[in-house]
């Protein structure tokens, strides 16, 4: 799709949108998560998209520096919002006369290092920043002697690592740190490589991409990485990013007036994702679900404009330096 509308600091304003929209489809996930059709659609490619526009945009580096870079962007927030949820869930639940998710402070701590794929309410997001890191150093690990997405021995270790992830899934809930998610992150991340190398053409889009997602998003068991559930082996992955194309390749089709919001909103996405969930679990009880919808992605938006108005706030909870 090339880099139409590449903004400052070597943004692509399309990539960029679509993690917006992405954004949006977590919040409503979140909020409309009964069984149905609407939870199907989106759980059939929301959280899958944000890994692989990761790997269209990544380039292989040297990986000491990398793992420094991604650590300070990446953890130094997930550390600080954590941090933050567990004094707010002890102070809202303490104000309602409700007991706090976590009886102390070391018990959320160890949950969050080492249960990830259990977390519930304001917390239930904490697998992705990890996971987003260890998906990242391991597919620039391997890219840094295999540059080639296409090569055969990139196919197999897809292959393998993907049987990895469905036998250990199968065999045990343990989720440290949103390791059970690593293996479909990575499988992502060399999907978005693929896509960025291979532009699929228009025959391709109609009678692979469109009838795959189309199945995908109205029969498939959509994939939860969370847990480490992929939904059916193979099909429910590819599905997801023959949706995920299918969007990005419409979004690159919409006025800037329209993709410029939703641009920013990916910029904010990060902070979006952290606290919206928060927006949601505390004020459930007292609003609708558009209202709270609403609610959600105002309050995570304000945060993110008072994280970026101070130095501290830009170090801390938007990993700049």
């Amino acid at each position: 799709m090339g880099a139409k509308g590449a903004g400052a600091k070597g943004r692509v304003e399309w990539v960029d949108a679509a993690k917006g929209v992405g954004i949006l489809f977590v919040i409503a996930g979140h909020i409309w998560w009964q069984p149905g059709l609407a939870h199907r659609m989106i759980y059939a490619f929301h959280m899958p998209l944000f890994f692989i526009l990761s790997g269209y945009m990544v380039k292989p580096q040297a990986n000491v520096p990398l793992i420094w870079r991604q650590a300070r962007s990446l953890f130094v927030p997930f550390i600080a919002f954590s941090l933050i949820l567990i004094a707010a869930d002890f102070l809202i639940e303490g104000v309602r006369g409700q007991r706090p998710i976590f009886p102390d402070v070391l018990s959320a701590v160890e949950a969050i290092v080492l249960r990830t794929g259990a977390l519930r309410g304001p917390f239930t997001i904490l697998w992705f920043i990890p996971c987003l890191f260890f998906a990242r150093i391991a597919w620039n690990l391997v890219a840094c002697f295999w540059p080639d997405p296409f090569a055969r021995r990139w196919m197999v270790l897809i292959a393998l690592v993907m049987a990895g992830g469905h036998w250990i899934a199968a065999r045990t809930t343990a989720t440290p740190l949103g390791l059970m998610a690593v293996p479909a992150a990575f499988t992502c991340y060399w999907i978005g490589q693929l896509w960025k190398k291979r532009e699929p053409d228009a025959a391709m889009t109609l009678f692979l991409l469109a009838p795959l997602a189309a199945v995908t998003l109205f029969w498939l068991p959509p994939v939860n990485l969370k847990p480490g559930d992929f939904g059916m082996p193979v099909l429910s992955l590819a599905g997801a990013a023959a949706i995920s194309i299918i969007l990005c390749r419409i979004i690159t089709w919409l006025p800037h007036l329209v993709s410029g919001p939703l641009a920013w909103l990916g910029r904010a996405s990060l902070v979006i994702m952290y606290v919206h969930v928060a927006f949601i679990h505390y004020l459930t009880p007292y609003f609708g679900h558009w209202a709270l919808f609403g609610i959600a992605l105002a309050g995570s938006v304000s945060i993110h404009l008072a994280a970026a108005a101070t130095r501290p706030g830009r170090f801390l909870l938007l990993g700049e330096r």
